[in-house]
């Protein structure tokens, strides 16, 4: 009977915590998207209300990823932010939200054609909650929700799968190494 190396222990605590990992990103993913699409749908019942665009401008955000062997890569997303003013039953109301799951765009021209649907002064349909009407939308629906609430599942599946074959590996390795085998 010979008990693990240490360099198997490490592998094995280091498998465990990526499956767990998985499981929890997989867990989040989930719920956010799933969040994001129930939110979506509600609006597709809410009244809708008159409103100007108060202010549109396009916000930029870069990362940049350093991968050993490699060059540094840079990556920049777009983001159109709108700020709308709406009135609902005599209340004056300010909006921020284009849409539940409303998602960033990889190319600066992508972003300024939608900033273009939401020039400053421009009349819009504001649709709100009629139960708080401080939450509104110019978009009804999800957008792209429904990658979020996909991939959840796809990383929860695939943080199973792993943990229960290093469940029966390891279980499997164990047999072997017992005594009377």
């Amino acid at each position: 009977m010979s008990a693990p190396s240490t360099e198997q222990q490490v592998a094995a605590v280091f498998g465990w915590v990526f499956c767990i990992f998985f499981i929890f990103i997989g867990l989040v993913f989930t719920l956010i998207g799933s969040f994001q699409i129930y939110q979506g749908r509600k609006t597709q019942s809410w009244p809708s209300a008159p409103g100007r665009v108060i202010s549109s401008e396009i916000e930029s955000s870069s990362s940049t990823s350093r991968s050993p062997g490699r060059t540094s890569r840079s990556d920049t997303d777009y983001r159109v932010r709108v700020r709308y003013s709406y009135e609902v039953a005599g209340q004056k109301l300010e909006g921020k939200r284009l849409q539940y799951g409303y998602g960033s765009h990889d190319e600066r021209s992508s972003a300024k054609k939608e900033q273009s649907r939401y020039p400053s002064g421009k009349e819009v349909q504001v649709y709100y909650d009629p139960k708080n009407p401080k939450d509104s939308v110019l978009v009804r629906g999800s957008g792209t929700s429904w990658l979020t609430a996909g991939f959840g599942p796809t990383a929860l599946v695939f943080g199973l799968v792993a943990m229960v074959y290093m469940a029966k590996r390891r279980r499997t390795g164990s047999r072997e190494s017992s005594p009377g085998s």
